[in-house]
């Protein structure tokens, strides 16, 4: 466990926010940190890339003391970080991926993205991101720049030019011809991500990777 500075916090929307630490740790894109604030601790997905000067995330806020801890931190307070834990959301291999991204789950493929656009690598990433309403999806001007192919799918509300449901096999098929030479990376809730998981076992998707944290309450 290690002590790092709080550099800066944003808020980007009413109900996410991000925030920057002291890089007191290495990683890798598609890891993770378990962060404490006031000796109690959630795990987070790291947005930003190893040649950052800082450890970026991203949380949805809510009313827990947890939550209501983070929103009253200031630049130049101080947590503990441990990690960097996981990498089963990390670049593999096989450079066809289909990203299967929740709301916030989105994090941990930000910083996949970031490091192919940043060194400029060749895969082919399609990305399927589902969020309540299009105000969520917080980081889509970056994303519509960056070398992937978004599905952005809005669950509550109809926006010109983007899904309207849920992310199901027959969405999947629509942007994908052969679902066999893909691995397949699910990230968000914990309903999100088992329902997504079984989906995909459902129709024999073999290479699954997954990721389920505790950073959303």
């Amino acid at each position: 466990m290690k002590e790092a500075k709080v550099i800066y916090k944003k808020l980007l929307n009413d109900n996410i926010i991000e925030l920057g630490f002291e890089k007191v740790i290495d990683f890798i894109p598609g890891q993770f940190i378990r962060l404490y604030i006031n000796n109690e601790l959630r795990e987070f997905s790291i947005i930003s890339i190893p040649t950052d000067n800082c450890i970026s995330i991203i949380s949805t806020l809510s009313e827990s003391d947890y939550k209501k801890n983070m929103r009253n931190l200031k630049e130049g307070d101080l947590v503990y970080i441990e990690g960097p834990y996981g990498g089963n959301l990390s670049l593999k291999k096989n450079k066809n991926i289909v990203m299967i991204a929740g709301g916030i789950g989105i994090a941990p493929f930000l910083s996949d993205i970031r490091y192919i656009v940043k060194n400029n690598l060749d895969y082919n990433i399609k990305l399927f991101y589902s969020v309540k309403y299009f105000k969520d999806a917080v980081y889509l001007d970056e994303l519509k720049k960056s070398k992937i192919d978004l599905i952005l799918t809005i669950t509550r509300e109809k926006v010109d030019n983007y899904e309207n449901s849920h992310i199901n096999m027959e969405l999947l098929k629509k942007y994908i011809n052969n679902l066999d030479s893909y691995d397949f990376y699910i990230c968000g809730s914990t309903n999100f991500s088992i329902s997504m998981l079984r989906m995909l076992k459902e129709n024999n998707i073999k290479n699954i990777f997954i990721e389920i944290f505790t950073g959303y309450k």
